[in-house]
């Protein structure tokens, strides 16, 4: 990053949403099979950092800009009992976001010195808190920082030097590219706006019964469950992500006191292409809404998921509300009018973050599928998406060396998230 970088329609947005008892901040935990020395986490952070420019950046709203002095992170080595890992099981773990356990990393305009306000870690002896904020990566950006991480601590831990894969940082300039990847059908105008007027007719469902706050819930399940489920959606012919979707649906549609509308759930879709594999951590991504009626959502609602997921992947349809943003986002009111109007504010969102140790290429040290770092394992990842305004509740999968990990974040009532995130992973196994 030589310069200054505009900020893309998707970073302004996601920094507009940053409120302060709801920062938009991805959460990632890892947990480990013994404690880490505190000062080798920190070291790796460090270092890693130093790879990604726009988690060392700060911003005024408009543009990126990089520090000019050594970038630091945001580490604290937290003492807190109750943050301890409850082993890798099938036992559901929920907590309140306070105190040291909240994300730290929200607030990235006036950032001084040398801060890298976009990366926030906590470690905790055996789990590492990993805080990413959303306008300076998605999903995929932290997964690239997590590989290296894991390739950079184990390097240290063994006293040689980290072989990371290289990374481009003139990518980052084209990273609002939205262009069709070749031999995609271009979104025609019509089509465009039957897609609009698909994703905003009639009422949206609402949940009611948000607290300030937030709430965290997790559950990881074993090699074996996660094999079980991944041979059962293989037979459906369905992916993780799809019967993600299915299985919020159904668990919103059964939902008490859910209001009438359409059921509305956010998925985030990843628009790096093949051009992009070198790029630093960064946001590019685009959102599908899905909107069902609850006789849909009674009825085959795992072959119309399907159906719509094919549609977005094969017209590249996931960049199209992040196009209308770029024409809308400068006129005075209009962003403001439609979160007013609550028209792309769902009932709920989904992200599948898939297999966030799928780095094989780049040379993971693993005994037994499990990823190592020194003599430590790797036992679970669990990764935790942002609430935006307005919606209360955003729901995620991960996988680890085949052990899958739900989470919830919540700004519903503390029973009432269990509650519903329980009969969630419940549908997510019947599916």
């Amino acid at each position: 990053m030589s310069g200054p970088l505009p900020l893309t329609a998707v970073e302004r947005l996601l920094l507009s949403y940053d409120e302060p008892d709801r920062p938009m901040v991805i959460r990632v935990r890892l947990r480990w099979d013994r404690p880490l020395p505190a000062e080798l986490v920190r070291e790796a952070a460090v270092a890693v950092t130093r790879r990604h420019p726009l988690l060392m950046a700060t911003t005024d709203g408009r543009e990126w800009s990089t520090p000019g002095v050594p970038p630091l992170i945001n580490f604290v080595e937290s003492k807190d009992a109750d943050g301890g890992s409850p082993g890798v099981s099938s036992r559901p773990h929920a907590e309140r976001l306070r105190g040291s356990r909240r994300p730290r990393s929200a607030r990235l305009p006036k950032v001084s010195g040398g801060d890298a306000p976009g990366v926030a870690v906590t470690h905790r002896g055996d789990v590492t808190d990993l805080d990413f904020h959303h306008a300076c990566c998605d999903g995929q950006g932290g997964r690239q920082w997590g590989t290296d991480f894991f390739l950079t601590a184990d390097a240290f831990a063994r006293g040689v030097q980290p072989d990371l894969p290289r990374l481009d940082n003139s990518l980052l300039e084209t990273r609002g590219d939205l262009a069709h990847p070749a031999g995609v059908e271009p979104i025609t105008g019509g089509e465009g706006l039957r897609n609009l007027r698909l994703t905003t007719r009639g009422r949206t469902a609402r949940l009611r019964g948000e607290e300030p706050g937030e709430r965290l819930w997790e559950r990881t399940y074993s090699p074996e469950e996660t094999a079980s489920l991944r041979k059962r959606l293989a037979a459906a012919g369905l992916t993780m992500n799809d019967a993600g979707l299915v299985a919020t649906f159904r668990a919103l549609a059964e939902t008490p006191g859910l209001t009438g509308g359409r059921v509305t759930v956010l998925n985030p879709v990843d628009l790096r292409k093949p051009s992009d594999l070198r790029m630093p951590a960064a946001n590019k991504l685009g959102f599908a809404y899905l909107r069902r009626t609850r006789a849909e959502i009674a009825g085959d609602i795992a072959a119309s998921v399907v159906d719509q997921m094919r549609y977005v992947k094969d017209r590249f349809a996931g960049a199209e509300f992040v196009r209308g943003l770029e024409l809308v986002q400068d006129v005075p009111g209009v962003l403001r009018a439609l979160r007013l109007l609550g028209k792309f504010v769902p009932t709920a969102q989904f992200t599948c973050l898939g297999d966030s140790t799928r780095g094989r290429r780049h040379g993971l040290r693993r005994d037994g599928g499990d990823v190592l770092v020194g003599e430590a394992r790797l036992l679970s990842i669990s990764g935790f998406a942002p609430l935006s305004p307005g919606v209360p509740l955003s729901l995620a999968a991960c996988e680890t060396a085949n052990r899958l990990s739900l989470t919830a974040r919540s700004a519903l009532p503390q029973a009432a998230t269990e509650d519903f995130a329980g009969r969630w992973a419940d549908h997510l196994f019947g599916v």
